[in-house]
């Protein structure tokens, strides 16, 4: 299986991170929510440097059926990327800024 990861650098533009392999969804759920091929519901990461605010649509998205959890700062989104195996990674702008070596 893929490894997750999540990066940035630090330019304020929102970043994509490709789904890992097998991710692909094979259904939805009745309120739209993906369903992965092995039934269950998406995962999603929803990474905002303002936790309220990823918390609200992460929230959101456990309503309407998908699996989603919220972290707030960069390198909490790398611990939870390489922990919880996320299917889809939400990130906004300013959110992610992950030092990779120490200064």
């Amino acid at each position: 299986m893929g490894e997750s990861s999540v990066s940035a650098d630090g330019s304020g533009r929102a970043g994509v991170v490709p789904p890992r392999p097998g991710a692909a969804p094979a259904a939805a759920t009745e309120t739209g929510a993906a369903l992965t091929r092995d039934g269950r519901p998406a995962r999603v990461l929803v990474v905002d440097d303002e936790p309220p605010l990823a918390e609200l649509l992460a929230m959101a998205l456990r309503y309407e059926g998908w699996d989603a959890r919220s972290v707030g700062d960069g390198a909490g989104a790398v611990r939870a990327a390489r922990a919880w195996r996320a299917d889809a990674v939400v990130l906004r702008g300013a959110a992610v800024r992950v030092r990779t070596r120490p200064s």
